[in-house]
């Protein structure tokens, strides 16, 4: 198998020029040369230097080729690395959240717990003291200030007592929104973080 390749020719060298010279015979090293117009070299290869050659050329192109492999294979990695992080830090935001919640539903409760044991204790006092005062009126005075006086107490204590289920009634539903408006502002960040990441 030969390789035949048109070269032009830059006199004794042989090498590739712009300028026409003549031609030289059959050279040493046993390349045979033609002369057309402008001046052109036809030179043959040997068996040996083709095949050398084209192992050269393959090796190139194989060079090439891995580059390629190497580059596509650290893009990909850098790729997943940024992925893997970003996942991390969504579900570090995601479980930081979510324990927050809990502490403050839980510190909410025990303020609420708190509060009605307050108000049942100062209710139960008021209706002690009422009672007193009752006792000591009806011993007092007559039968129908005694009457007069135990309704009155009554009615005092009942107002008293609506009062305090009102208050904290009040609280507890003052707390309960607060806590649905926390927990809805914290699922509206954490779902715009995470779709912000699956659009990117």
């Amino acid at each position: 198998m030969t390789v035949t390749r048109f070269l032009p020719n830059n006199g004794d060298n042989g090498q590739p020029s712009n300028t026409t010279t003549d031609c030289k015979p059959l050279t040493a090293n046993g390349f045979s040369q033609e002369c057309t117009t402008p001046c052109v070299t036809r030179v043959i290869i040997p068996n040996h230097q083709a095949a050398r050659l084209a192992t050269k050329m393959e090796s190139g192109q194989s060079s090439s080729n891995n580059i390629e492999v190497v580059v596509v294979v650290v893009v990909v990695a850098v790729v997943v690395v940024v992925v893997v992080v970003v996942v991390e830090l969504v579900v570090v935001v995601v479980v930081v959240v979510v324990v927050v919640v809990v502490v403050v539903v839980v510190v909410v409760v025990v303020v609420v717990v708190v509060v009605v044991v307050i108000v049942v204790a100062v209710a139960v006092v008021i209706v002690v003291i009422v009672a007193v005062v009752v006792v000591d009126l009806v011993v007092v005075v007559e039968v129908v200030e005694e009457v007069v006086a135990v309704v009155v107490v009554v009615v005092v204590v009942v107002v008293v007592v609506v009062v305090v289920v009102v208050v904290v009634v009040v609280v507890v539903v003052v707390v309960v929104v607060v806590v649905v408006v926390i927990v809805v502002v914290v699922v509206v960040i954490v779902a715009g973080v995470v779709f912000s990441w699956q659009g990117r």
